[in-house]
């Protein structure tokens, strides 16, 4: 069945009729599944990006506006850098875009001034809108942009390696340092394990033009770690 109308007018018509739904069954195996499958990843060794958002998480305390890309990063965000406000999340869940989370952090900066601002993005998906560095920069928004840098089209890769045989096609982004070569001007923060949270909270609390007040973190992982199997 089809339904023809103005929006606004049809949306209002609606609401009374929807009765509210049942969920305490839902939930209550959501919480079973937690403590079954709890989020974990090792803390020995190479730095890798859970451990990297779940300090995000800790820094702001759940009160940045977080936004992402598409991908691999994408699914840790959202295990571990949690919302627990209104509209602290903002990704493109549905049609999975690539490049969205950059352009989708300035944009959340401008309608919000005053909130602190994180777009977590994929070193595959950024090079697709990292031109609106000079937008960021010329508006003098305040995001801040943390790149989880594997050197690969992260979950391109896990899925040829899962589904398709590792029969890979296409799955390595351009190398980020050709980026910073071109883009000298920006501001680029290394982090290790060990100097992680000082540096982090620096970067969080910078308020100067982008280009300047960005984090710029290239964290690496072990290979073995990028795929879930």
């Amino acid at each position: 069945m089809s339904i023809l109308g103005d929006a606004r007018l049809v949306i209002e018509d609606l609401i009374p009729l929807i009765e509210m739904a049942q969920t305490e069954a839902w939930l209550a195996q959501c919480e079973r599944w937690r403590k079954q499958y709890p989020l974990k990843y090792p803390k020995k060794g190479g730095l890798r990006a859970q451990h990297v958002l779940d300090r995000l998480d800790a820094i702001t305390q759940g009160d940045a506006i977080i936004t992402t890309d598409v991908g691999q990063h994408q699914m840790w965000a959202a295990q571990f850098c949690l919302a627990r406000s209104n509209r602290h999340w903002i990704t493109s869940g549905g049609a999975g875009t690539m490049g969205f989370g950059w352009p989708a952090a300035i944009g959340a900066a401008f309608a919000n001034p005053k909130k602190k601002v994180w777009a977590v993005v994929g070193d595959g998906g950024f090079q697709m809108t990292q031109s609106e560095l000079a937008t960021a920069q010329i508006h003098k928004v305040q995001a801040k942009c943390l790149i989880i840098n594997n050197n690969y089209l992260g979950m391109i890769r896990q899925w040829q390696e899962l589904f398709y045989d590792n029969r890979a096609v296409r799955r390595r982004p351009g190398r980020q340092s050709r980026l910073r070569e071109a883009r000298r001007g920006l501001r680029r923060e290394g982090v290790s394990g060990s100097s992680a949270p000082p540096t982090w909270t620096a970067s969080c609390a910078r308020r100067t033009p982008t280009t300047r007040a960005r984090a710029w973190w290239w964290p690496r992982w072990s290979r073995r770690t990028t795929s879930s199997r």
